[in-house]
C-alpha cells in the first residue's frame, strides 16, 4: 500500500506538471513584461504645459498612466504641416489614448513654425525641452522616463527621424525608435520640388529649415550642404533608432523616392529598420489594411522598445527560478510532451489515483 501511495503522488505530481505550465506560458506570451497588455489603464490629462520660453508655441499636452511608479517608456507625437502649420490637436486624442492602451507617457508638441528666423536646428531645440518638461513632470509623479519613441506623419515624420538621429546623445531621453509616416528624408532630392503641395511652398520651406535661399532645382543643387545638414539621411548609423518607414505608393507630396532613400541608407548602415508600402497618396491611412498592419508594428515596438529595462529580474533566485519555470513551461508546450502527458500519463493518474488513495 505504501508503495501505491508513492506512485499515485509521482503521478499527480506528474500531472501538474504537464497542465500547468502551458497556462503560464500563454499568459507570458501575451503580456511583455513591464506593459500591460490586457486591459487599460486611467489616464491623468495635462494639457497646454509650457515647456519653453522660446515661443508662445512651446506647449505641448502630456499623459500619465495612474497608479504607476519607476521606470516608464514615452511616446512622443510630432504633427505635420509643412513646418509651417497645424498642431498638436492632431495627435491629442491618439496620445491619450495610447497612454491607456499600453501604460507608458506620451506627449503631443507644437514646436516653433519654420521661418526666416527659426530653422530646422530650433525645432529641434524645442523637441529637446520638451522631453526634458516632460521628464521633469513625470518625476512628480513617480515616473523615471528613460526610453522615448518618435512618431509623427509628414514634416513630423521628418523631425522625428532628424532628432533620433542627430540627437542620439544629447537627447534628454534617449530615443529608442522611430515610426514615421510619409517623411521628407533627404531635402536635396529635386522630385521634392514637383510636389502637388506646391514647388513654391516646398521651396520656402526648405529655405527655412536650411537658413538658405532656395528658389528652384539649380539653387537646391548649390545648397545641397546645408539641405543635408537637416537630412535624416546625413545621420545614419549602424546604432541609429530602429525605424519603421511608412509610405505611399502614390504620394504626389513627398515622393515615394524619400522612404526609398532613408531605407538605402539604414540598410547601407546596418541598422534595424522596416519598410510598410502604402498603396495610396500622402494620406496612408486610406489604405486601410496597410494602415491596419502598421498598427500590428506600432504595438510591437511599443511593446518591444519601451519596456523597462529593469522588467525582468536580473540575478539571484528569482532569475534562476523564472528560468526554470520557462524550461518547464517550453518543455511542457512540446507536441510529444503534450501526446505523452494528455494520452497516457493523465488518464492513468485521473483513473488511478483516486482508487489507489482510496483503497491504500
Amino acid at each position: 500500500m505504501k508503495g501505491q501511495k508513492v506512485v499515485s503522488f509521482i503521478l499527480f505530481i506528474l500531472t501538474v506538471v504537464w497542465l500547468f505550465p502551458a497556462t503560464f506560458v500563454n499568459a507570458s506570451d501575451r503580456l511583455p513584461s513591464g506593459l500591460n497588455a490586457s486591459s487599460t489603464y486611467d489616464v491623468i490629462s495635462l494639457t497646454k504645459l509650457t515647456y519653453s520660453k522660446a515661443g508662445s508655441r512651446c506647449i505641448m499636452d502630456m499623459y500619465i498612466p495612474k497608479n504607476k511608479s519607476g521606470e516608464c517608456g514615452l511616446i512622443l507625437y510630432i504633427h505635420g504641416g509643412a513646418w509651417t502649420s497645424n498642431s498638436k490637436s492632431d495627435y491629442t486624442q491618439t496620445a491619450h489614448d495610447d497612454c491607456s492602451k499600453y501604460g507608458v507617457a506620451t506627449i503631443a508638441i507644437n514646436y516653433r513654425y519654420a521661418s526666416e528666423s527659426v530653422d530646422a536646428f530650433d525645432i529641434l531645440d524645442d523637441i529637446s525641452a520638451s522631453l526634458s518638461k516632460a521628464k521633469e513632470v513625470a518625476s512628480q509623479y513617480g515616473l523615471r522616463l528613460t526610453k522615448v519613441m518618435l512618431t509623427g506623419i509628414s514634416a513630423g515624420a521628418h523631425l522625428s527621424m532628424l532628432y533620433a538621429y542627430s540627437r542620439a546623445d544629447s537627447a534628454p531621453i534617449k530615443p529608442v525608435c522611430v515610426f514615421e509616416y510619409a517623411g521628407p528624408t533627404d531635402l536635396t532630392n529635386p522630385k521634392l520640388l514637383e510636389t502637388s503641395f506646391g514647388p513654391e511652398e516646398m521651396m520656402k520651406c526648405l529655405s527655412y529649415l536650411s537658413n538658405t535661399k532656395i528658389t528652384n532645382k539649380a539653387t537646391q543643387r548649390a545648397n545641397a550642404k546645408a539641405l543635408l545638414k537637416v537630412s535624416p539621411v546625413s545621420y545614419v548609423t549602424k546604432n541609429s533608432a530602429p525605424t519603421v518607414v511608412c509610405h505611399g505608393t502614390r504620394d504626389t507630396v513627398v515622393d515615394y523616392s524619400e522612404a526609398e532613400n532613408i531605407v538605402a541608407a539604414l540598410k547601407k548602415a546596418g541598422a534595424t529598420y522596416e519598410l510598410i508600402t502604402f498603396n495610396s497618396n500622402h494620406a496612408t491611412w486610406k489604405d486601410t489594411s496597410s494602415s491596419a498592419y502598421a498598427q500590428t508594428r506600432f504595438d510591437y515596438y511599443v511593446n518591444t522598445y519601451l519596456q523597462p529595462d529593469n522588467s525582468q529580474p536580473s540575478g539571484g533566485s528569482s532569475s534562476t527560478f523564472s528560468s526554470l519555470l520557462k524550461w518547464i513551461a517550453g518543455w511542457a508546450k512540446n507536441p510529444l510532451t503534450i501526446l505523452l502527458g494528455y494520452g497516457i500519463v493523465l488518464p492513468i493518474a485521473l483513473v488511478t489515483s483516486p482508487i489507489w488513495i482510496w483503497f491504500s
